[in-house]
């Protein structure tokens, strides 16, 4: 199977779980429509653009291009929007995947590794999580259980 072929039923095998891909590039995303999200983009931005909102609604494919570019600090921007599916104070609709793209995963915080699946293009090992429960999930259920 060829590489956009792989990507497609991987997209169809993680539709609901945002999903990293080691050794992704934009590229080999050029076969779907999406929102391309650089790493660095203002978190003024990622929250608080209806604009953005809307780029984000209108394509089936929401790509975070190279989160570990940046510190795992400013990481934590994204942790809203890939556990929560939050942009611009609404929550994106289940047909928009999430999909980040990383050289590798040694420099991605443990909380977004906690939150994702995992694949690497050029080794193709199977699909993996970390761990699927983070601080931020427990937290929640122990708040909704008061």
């Amino acid at each position: 199977m060829d590489k956009v072929g792989e990507l497609k039923k991987l997209l169809n095998t993680c539709k609901s779980t945002p999903l990293i891909v080691v050794g992704g590039t934009v590229e080999d995303f050029d076969f779907i429509d999406k929102t391309l999200v650089p790493a660095n983009i203002d978190k003024h931005v990622l929250f608080g653009s209806e604009d953005f909102y809307k780029e984000c609604i209108s394509n089936p494919l929401l790509l975070i291009n190279g989160l570990d570019t940046i510190s795992m600090q400013e990481q934590e921007k994204f942790i809203d929007l890939i556990e929560g599916r939050y942009v611009w104070m609404h929550k994106l609709p289940d047909s928009v995947q999430i999909v980040i793209t990383v050289k590798s995963k040694k420099k991605l915080s443990l909380e977004i590794q906690n939150l994702t699946w995992s694949w690497n293009l050029s080794t193709k090992e199977p699909l993996k999580r970390k761990n699927p429960t983070t601080k931020y999930s427990l937290q929640r259920i122990f708040f909704k259980s008061i």
